[in-house]
């Protein structure tokens, strides 16, 4: 599998009200030299501090998925294949589950080039200052379409908390990363050929609210099938 390093340079806030960002974009071969099945102690994978993260009384956890997954991870220039991971959404953190002394170990960010987990590919996208965050990748072609994913605890008086999920839709499109937050968003990304792109939607008979990221991603893909 292909794999891809984002280097994004940011001339806006990452929450700005316009959803765009300038950035230039590099794709590297792959994001790890050499692929590694069984870890040894000394292995570079442990380079990362003990998780330790304090959990208070709430419905639901901060992670990507309830339990711990098979999975592999770009780390330190390899590729760890066949490892038990979880990814913390709420803190942006890989968790390697490491099988000699059974801890759980949070992976440095900045060392972390992408990661496959429940068959959902993320990488790292970092800017002029450093990390920003691991986003999910729908669709590569002349056009990406990410996925930036969220957690976070609400609690309403006394009541127990509990972790609601949510999630961004962007599009790089040359040296724009786009925020989609609706459907005329979504059209208005390509140009004039938004009628066209348009018709295939109604046609299709697609619903940007039930599904923004594969509804972003469909589009994409029959925009530049069709030369868009």
């Amino acid at each position: 599998m292909r794999s891809l390093h984002f280097f994004i340079f940011v001339i806006s806030a990452f929450f700005d009200n316009s959803h765009v960002f300038a950035f230039s974009f590099s794709i590297a071969g792959k994001d790890s030299v050499s692929p590694i099945r069984v870890i040894s102690s000394n292995s570079l994978i442990y380079s990362g501090a003990e998780y330790a993260k304090t959990y208070t009384t709430a419905s639901g956890n901060p992670f990507f998925r309830d339990k711990v997954m098979n999975g592999w991870v770009g780390y330190n220039q390899n590729r760890y294949l066949d490892i038990l991971i979880q990814y913390d959404i709420e803190s942006d953190q890989v968790i390697f589950h490491e099988p000699i002394n059974q801890i759980r170990i949070s992976l440095v960010n900045e060392k972390v080039t992408g990661f496959m987990i429940d068959g959902h590919h993320f990488i790292s996208v970092n800017d002029i200052t450093g990390f920003l965050g691991f986003f999910e990748i729908l669709y590569m072609g002349k056009r990406q379409v990410l996925v930036k994913w969220f957690k976070i605890l609400t609690r309403t008086g006394t009541e127990e908390g509990r972790y609601v999920s949510y999630s961004n839709v962007y599009i790089r499109d040359g040296n724009t990363l786009s925020q989609v937050s609706n459907k005329k968003d979504l059209l208005n990304t390509f140009g004039i050929h938004k009628k066209q792109v348009q018709q295939y939607y109604q046609s299709q008979r697609m619903n940007y609210k039930n599904d923004p990221a594969h509804t972003a991603a469909m589009l994409v893909d029959f925009a530049e099938k069709n030369g868009y």
